[in-house]
């Protein structure tokens, strides 16, 4: 405005009211323009150049603090940031106003921490995240209903190698992660799952649950309609119900290796029509008359070639014989 003023003085504008005010409010308009980029600049208060000396960070707003004996969250840390990664750490607790200031992230690293409690809400300034690592929090135990609250955008959830053993209340955990793509609970203590506990993700396309306390498996996931891969392996599993997987018409990749289960409900694969991969070895199978079309199915499956097979446990006459051949 300066050197646009150099060129053009204001006072060769002034000839009338009527000029004087058109030069009143461009005068306004450079005015409001400038304050409004010096805001971006600072980052509405905050230095987009600062980095916390115990952190790296690059021009493209990345910022990496690992392995930096943090305990809470350094207060340098640009309000332009992208990409931040807090990884083993000794971050503990979370509130509700940690993040309230990195509204522009869109990828945040937690694992590795002694994280113990997360508070309702924690993440809701995120609304750009797409990316969110908690796993290997060995103390994180809970989950409350709204821990995710406002992450809208969320594309990928890792959850890994907690302790997690409740997620409560069940049915509205993870309801308004519509977008969600990845959700991994793989490795928890996680002992049950309510018919409704994956309400509202739709577009979910891997879910993550092997190694943790599942004996059963019900409806649980009904409401996944884009769901492609399913892991199940090293649980406890001993009973799936036969509508369990009903829904999973876009399902091609189903992992039940390592589970306690002995037989299959006849129709358990009827409606998956895209189903390509089936792992079931590593059980003890109990080949009787409940598994009687199971030989049958598999000589007419088209995806048998991925379909890895495991051997008969108990009936003494078919002990050890490959289940894909017991006729």
């Amino acid at each position: 405005f300066l050197l646009w003023n150099q060129h053009h003085p204001l006072s060769s504008l002034v000839t009338s009211p009527q000029s004087h005010m058109r030069v009143h409010k461009l005068f306004m308009f450079f005015l409001v323009i400038s304050v409004f980029t010096c805001a971006v600049r600072i980052g509405l208060g905050v230095n987009v150049s600062a980095c916390p000396r115990v952190c790296k960070c690059s021009p493209e707003d990345i910022i990496h603090c690992n392995k930096a004996g943090l305990r809470t969250l350094p207060p340098e840390i640009a309000a332009s940031a992208m990409s931040l990664s807090l990884s083993n750490n000794f971050l503990k607790i979370l509130t509700a106003n940690t993040f309230r200031n990195l509204t522009f992230l869109r990828s945040l690293w937690l694992d590795h921490n002694n994280l113990t409690f997360l508070y309702p809400g924690v993440f809701s300034a995120l609304g750009h995240l797409r990316e969110l690592n908690l796993s290997r929090n060995s103390r994180l135990t809970y989950l409350h209903a709204n821990t995710f609250r406002g992450l809208f955008r969320l594309i990928s959830l890792d959850l890994s190698s907690c302790n997690i053993f409740e997620i409560h209340p069940l049915n509205n955990a993870f309801t308004t992660l519509n977008r969600l793509g990845e959700l991994n609970l793989g490795h928890n203590q996680i002992a049950g799952l309510s018919n409704q506990i994956f309400k509202g993700l739709i577009q979910l396309k891997t879910m993550h649950l092997e190694a943790n306390r599942l004996t059963s498996i019900n409806c649980s996931f009904n409401r996944l309609p884009n769901l492609r891969k399913l892991y199940l392996n090293n649980n406890r599993i001993s009973y799936i119900s036969d509508s369990a997987f009903s829904h999973l018409k876009k399902l091609h990749f189903l992992h039940l290796n390592k589970n306690n289960l002995s037989s299959l409900p006849k129709h358990l694969f009827a409606d998956l029509p895209k189903l390509s991969s089936v792992f079931l070895s590593h059980n003890p199978w109990d080949c009787d008359c409940k598994m009687l079309w199971f030989p049958n199915w598999i000589a007419t499956y088209e995806g048998k070639k991925a379909l890895v097979c495991t051997r008969c446990c108990y009936m003494d006459s078919a002990f050890g014989m490959s289940l894909c051949k017991m006729l």
